[in-house]
């Protein structure tokens, strides 16, 4: 997932490729990710909105928004998590 950031993966029963072994997929492993390495995250404003009831967009590109210096990238295959400031 990224640099010496590691995901536990499992195979899929269905296709025999690997995926990420979490409850919510690539979003819930970096969230966990970023909790183990001590980073201070919320969701982004997407996410917010959509909790909140005020858009109906359901937000698909995982976003959060980092407080204090982070400097990782954390991807799985083509999907990347996307950092606000």
């Amino acid at each position: 997932m990224g640099y010496g950031v590691y995901g536990r993966a499992i195979q899929s029963r269905l296709t025999g490729a690997t995926m990420l072994d979490s409850p919510n997929g690539f979003i819930g492993a970096t969230r966990q990710a970023l909790n183990k390495l001590g980073a201070v995250w919320e969701p982004g404003e997407a996410e917010k909105a959509y909790n909140a009831g005020t858009s109906t967009q359901i937000p698909v590109n995982p976003v959060v928004k980092i407080r204090g210096r982070f400097a990782s990238q954390l991807r799985y295959g083509n999907t990347e998590l996307v950092l606000e400031c």
